[in-house]
């Protein structure tokens, strides 16, 4: 967890406790799936399988947003659908999609970052997945 004086203005209108459980929450979601573990990138925290980020949380121009990634021809479609959505700046070229973290919508980001994991996950780790699903845990 991040040191609260690092966070700065960043948060904007989000009140700091809002702000963690969000993030602590989605640290649950991205460590649910097999293999996954967390990483600390130019600040921010990433999830990762194997060397692959497949989500991060992180301030672009003071706007805290979650990042996941989409095929090129999925990226378009949220993109469109919500102002809550746009191409991410550096990495849009490869898919990737931010999400404002307001008003979450959490089975959506849920299904938004399983896809993500899967789109760079190994087959094995995939098949775990599959796996913890049809045991339902």
């Amino acid at each position: 967890m991040r040191d609260e004086d690092d966070l700065g203005s960043d948060i904007g209108e989000k009140r700091m406790s809002d702000f963690q459980s969000i993030e602590e929450r989605l640290r649950r979601l991205c460590l649910s799936f097999p293999g996954a573990y967390e990483n600390n990138s130019f600040n921010h925290p990433d999830w990762r399988i194997g060397k692959k980020t497949f989500a991060c949380f992180e301030s672009y121009k003071g706007v805290w947003v979650i990042n996941f990634k989409t095929t090129m021809l999925e990226q378009d479609e949220p993109v469109r659908s919500s102002n809550e959505y746009f191409v991410s700046p550096y990495t849009g070229r490869y898919g990737w999609v931010c999400r404002t973290i307001d008003n979450l919508n959490w089975n959506e980001v849920a299904r938004q970052i399983e896809a993500s994991y899967r789109m760079l996950a190994p087959k094995r780790e995939a098949r775990k997945l599959d796996e913890q699903r049809s045991e339902g845990t």
